[in-house]
């Protein structure tokens, strides 16, 4: 079962406890201690481990907004239309502060971004992220007489403002700071293909191939680490840790739009590519949500110069000691894969929105990978995408 969620445009999918669960709720108000005691009968669980999942299932619902409580203590789903919980403020002044532009040259267009740090601000912190982030696509230069949109991130006391052509918005929290930033970057980066769903994600195109290998990103899986060790090894570079794919046309699927940022590589991986890149260990480490990266660019040689179309997506599980396995992998766990490497819809039509990400996963290969060795990771998603789809 799938729960989107239109305040925020994401999409949850619920195991089939968990869904059980929703749907009585949905249906009436109900006190979790009945439900619990349904759960340990028909399942044969201790009431007390029942009842702690039920709770757990509403906690985590409630702190998304989704749960109400009436008078007699039973809880329910709050179907009540909620506002968008990322802005706080759209339309705000420009912030007081000095504004450091890097120009990039990215194959839709230019984009001016800038950032900045008022004085009342308690320090960078996100601005060292998103900094890194974009710190490997390459500057055009500053004569370049051509019209670039302008995007800029200020960090103002607690609150994060994101500027889009002169129109500010204020965002108290720093993830969805974050993300803003990079929609605004797609949008002013390609204002004629319109990006309909955004992931957490790694892309890259094989030596010989005319298509993409996406590669979502599964906290701890080693995608960043893949990822730079294929473009080392001869692999085209589109971006890593997000992309954006547009929305299908008359005549075209859904292609992703290039954003080669530069790649994190975490501690633990420096060793392993240090031999690759020289200059890694040089880099500057950036700590942000508990962990520590070094921002590692991409030569431009590497980089993918335009929209291509996806042809597999690729699970990687990095398992120490484990032979190299590739698998298909049935559609409902890729998309719980996606779910747990984070995506969400840029569509404003509601649950609709979501249906043209159904259908492109319906269409588009679907693999997991389970490798020990970079090495030997590498051979077998060169010999995948080495062989004609109609043979799998």
């Amino acid at each position: 079962m799938a729960v989107i969620d239109l305040s925020t445009r994401d999409l949850h999918v619920l195991n089939p406890l968990a869904a059980e669960l929703w749907l009585q709720l949905h249906e009436a108000p109900t006190e979790l201690a009945a439900i619990a005691a349904i759960w340990a009968e028909r399942y044969g669980i201790a009431p007390q481990t029942a009842l702690a999942d039920a709770r757990a299932c509403v906690e985590t619902w409630a702190a998304a907004g989704w749960i109400g409580t009436d008078s007699l203590g039973r809880v329910f789903i709050d179907r009540a239309e909620k506002p968008p919980l990322a802005a706080s403020v759209t339309g705000a002044t420009r912030p007081a502060a000095e504004l450091s532009r890097r120009r990039l040259d990215l194959p839709g267009a230019a984009v001016d971004l800038g950032f900045g740090v008022t004085a009342a601000s308690p320090g960078p912190s996100l601005m060292d992220r998103a900094a890194g982030l974009f710190y490997g696509i390459p500057e055009r230069p500053p004569e370049d007489p051509r019209h670039a949109a302008d995007v800029a991130l200020v960090l103002d006391g607690e609150r994060h403002l994101v500027g889009e052509n002169a129109c500010w918005t204020v965002f108290d929290d720093q993830q969805a700071a974050l993300g803003a930033l990079i929609r605004a970057v797609y949008r002013a980066a390609y204002p004629d293909d319109p990006a309909f769903v955004m992931l957490h994600a790694a892309a890259l195109v094989a030596p010989g191939s005319h298509d993409l290998t996406v590669f979502p990103g599964i906290s701890g899986a080693g995608k960043s680490t893949l990822t730079a060790f294929l473009v080392a090894r001869g692999w085209g570079y589109a971006t890593d840790d997000f992309i954006a794919l547009t929305r299908p046309v008359a005549g075209r699927g859904p292609v992703l739009l290039p954003m080669p940022n530069a790649v994190s590589i975490k501690q633990g991986s420096l060793a392993l590519l240090e031999p690759l890149y020289p200059n890694l260990p040089a880099l500057p480490p950036v700590t942000y949500g508990g962990k520590t990266g070094r921002f590692l660019p991409i030569d431009r040689a590497a980089h993918v110069a335009s929209p291509l179309p996806v042809g597999r997506l690729v699970f990687p599980r990095y398992v120490p000691g484990a032979s190299p396995r590739l698998d298909p992998l049935p559609k409902g766990a890729a998309l719980l894969g996606l779910v747990e490497a984070s995506f969400s819809a840029e569509s404003e039509d509601g649950p609709d929105g979501f249906d043209p990400l159904f259908d492109w996963l319906e269409r588009t290969a679907t693999f997991s990978l389970v490798y020990d060795d970079l090495e030997e990771a590498r051979r077998c998603l060169q010999a995948l995408t080495d062989t004609p789809a109609s043979a799998r």
